[in-house]
């Protein structure tokens, strides 16, 4: 089994599921990962909504990641668990005791041509994810159900067995995945995202045989898990109404139109993390998420504030509903972007006044590039199109968008 080693590109591996769940949060993923990639063998049929067709095949930002050696290494750390453990986790797991267990609210989100073959009490990993000797080896130990039924959704073959057995294998599975592959290993909900140092024969028996739950506690060590925190955190608290509002097409229209500011907030967001490496020993989840949002509220927001006020100082209004320039004519803030032209046009009446305006749009226009290195930029551009305004809140973004043109 491999062991993690440092990311080399900003690439999400969403887990435990292949469908996303969560399309609010895919379309947060959408403004910040670079891609993500999802399990899904190489005969699994999918049924993806709108919203992940358009991310995929507008803009490839979901890549399907057929698991290969990873599946076959995962599961002979299985197979050789199950011939030491096979008796201790009948013990726990034994489907003898089905009636005990609760139900498992995920299925209940799960694909609805699904719903109505399975048990709620259980967890199903398609049986293309498992070697059939694992499969076999979990039936044979009844701790594993097989389901094969010709569902609607086209996928048959599934096993069905404990929550937490599900969860461990799952995470097992996508952790060396991503391991392997250098991405981020990332889920749509608290609960599934923890950190994994690897999986060993030890690890497995500490999850499973222990008392530590595999959605409890975080295990330290993924410092792309923080920055996938930290970049959650900071997008979602400049668009406080929630991003279930913003048609999919403007998300895919602002990825493109502020990749390069997506890519620099990206380098801006590790430089800050990096400074606070400590955070990856915190193994308890309510504290790193207070850490998390200390950083946001006194080191980020601050200098998207301060941007803000820089370009409202150098003229250009972040809360007015019109263009405001100072020390400009009226009539000449009006006429801001035909300045050149009026230069040498004397139709228009301005003349003199464009050449004088000029050095001065030109000084607003770099001190607000200046101001945009230290600064959120992407954050500001995000709270501005992304969130709910008026027509006039839109004539004043697009002041702002001039004043920083470079």
């Amino acid at each position: 089994m491999s062991l993690p080693a440092p990311i080399l590109s900003p690439i999400g591996l969403y887990y435990p599921f292949i469908h996303f769940r969560n399309e609010e949060w895919l379309k947060f993923a959408a403004l910040y990962w670079d891609k993500i990639g999802r399990i899904r063998p190489i005969d699994f049929v999918t049924h993806d909504s709108d919203t992940v067709q358009r991310l995929r095949d507008g803009i490839d930002f979901v890549e399907d990641v057929v698991p290969g050696h990873e599946a076959y290494d995962v599961g002979k750390l299985f197979e050789g668990f199950l011939s030491v453990h096979g008796g201790d986790l009948a013990e726990r797991y034994t489907l003898d005791e089905i009636d005990d267990w609760p139900v498992n609210t995920h299925n209940l989100k799960g694909d609805p041509d699904m719903l109505g073959n399975v048990d709620v009490r259980l967890a199903y990993v398609y049986a293309g994810k498992v070697l059939p000797e694992i499969s076999s080896t979990l039936v044979g130990l009844n701790l594993a159900v097989e389901l094969s039924a010709p569902l609607a959704n086209g996928n048959n073959e599934w096993i069905g067995m404990h929550p937490k057995l599900a969860d461990v294998y799952m995470t097992a599975l996508a952790s060396e995945i991503a391991n392997r592959r250098r991405y981020a290993l990332i889920a749509d909900d608290a609960v599934n995202q923890i950190a994994t140092a690897g999986f060993t024969f030890e690890r497995l028996a500490e999850l499973l045989l222990g008392n530590e739950g595999v959605r409890q506690n975080r295990t330290a060590g993924n410092s792309l898990e923080i920055e996938e925190r930290m970049a959650a955190l900071s997008v979602e608290a400049v668009i406080p109404e929630g991003i279930g509002h913003v048609p999919i097409e403007k998300i895919v229209e602002f990825r493109q139109k502020y990749n390069d500011e997506r890519v620099e907030y990206q380098q801006q967001l590790r430089s800050l993390l990096e400074e606070h490496d400590w955070l990856v020993g915190i193994d308890n989840e309510s504290a790193l998420m207070g850490h998390l949002q200390n950083i946001y509220k006194n080191k980020i927001e601050p200098k998207k504030i301060a941007l803000k006020k820089a370009l409202k100082d150098i003229g250009v209004n972040t809360t007015a509903s019109s263009i405001t320039v100072g020390t400009l004519a009226p009539k000449a803030a009006t006429l801001l972007s035909t300045l050149a032209v009026s230069a040498v046009n004397p139709i228009f009446g301005l003349g003199v006044l464009s050449l004088s305006l000029i050095p001065i749009v030109l000084k607003a226009q770099k001190a607000a590039t200046d101001a945009t290195k230290d600064a959120p930029a992407y954050l500001l551009y995000a709270e501005e199109e992304l969130s709910p305004k008026s027509a006039l809140d839109r004539l004043a973004t697009s002041a702002r968008r001039f004043a920083l043109l470079k």
